[in-house]
């Protein structure tokens, strides 16, 4: 996330600013497997 790089465990969530460049660094098991929310604003 930016600069930063954060190892996530199962179980584990994170939240990140869709505006930041992010995205994972290494696969380090495979399979993935994850879940994305997309959140949009209220419309005002």
């Amino acid at each position: 996330y930016g600069p930063k790089n954060y190892r996530l465990e199962a179980g584990d969530t994170i939240q990140i600013h869709g505006e930041v460049a992010h995205g994972p660094v290494a696969l380090v098991e495979l399979p993935v497997r994850f879940m994305s929310v997309k959140v949009f604003p209220a419309a005002e």
